[in-house]
């Protein structure tokens, strides 16, 4: 009796183990979505105020400009502003690159917590057989998904860069 004791006591400590393990991983990715939803936040505030800027020094260049042909400003000033424009549209440009990383690592956030969370219902519901059995279409899926690009994504690569070689 000691010993079938033993087993079942291990068997529910690894049971408690794994309910604690799954719960620190839902803990942690449901942190990195809102980490990765406040950066979005912050990009898109960050990438606002650029084109708040652009359109602010915009103004200030077609300012020059009339200056420059009424006779009141002097040519420096129309540089000067010209300058600033395309400096703060380069910044813009970084801005928006910024806020579409920032959604697309939001959006690869959201699919893993989709994805542990479609696990465990999987789990509840089709038990350790069924997602066993989900778990080998996936790969299937995958499988097919690799074998029908038959090497597409690879050969426009080379052909593309082949393109460019030749042009130079």
């Amino acid at each position: 009796w000691g010993s079938r004791s033993g087993t079942i006591d291990a068997a529910d400590a690894q049971r408690r183990a794994a309910e604690a393990g799954t719960r620190a991983t839902q803990a942690e990715v449901i942190g990195r979505v809102a980490d990765a939803y406040l950066r979005v936040l912050s990009t898109r505030a960050v990438d606002e105020a650029a084109a708040a800027r652009v359109t602010a020094l915009q103004e200030e260049r077609d300012r020059a400009q009339r200056g420059l042909d009424a006779g009141t400003a002097a040519e420096v000033e129309l540089l000067r502003a010209s300058v600033a424009l395309r400096d703060a549209e380069a910044t813009r440009t970084s801005t928006s690159g910024a806020v579409l990383l920032a959604e697309r690592t939001l959006a690869r956030v959201i699919g893993m917590f989709l994805r542990l969370v479609s696990g465990k219902v999987a789990a509840v519901f089709l038990g350790p057989a069924g997602v066993g059995l989900l778990s080998q279409l996936y790969q299937l899926k995958d499988v097919i998904i690799q074998y029908s690009s038959l090497g597409v994504g690879p050969g426009v690569i080379k052909y593309t860069a082949e393109g460019i070689a030749d042009r130079e």
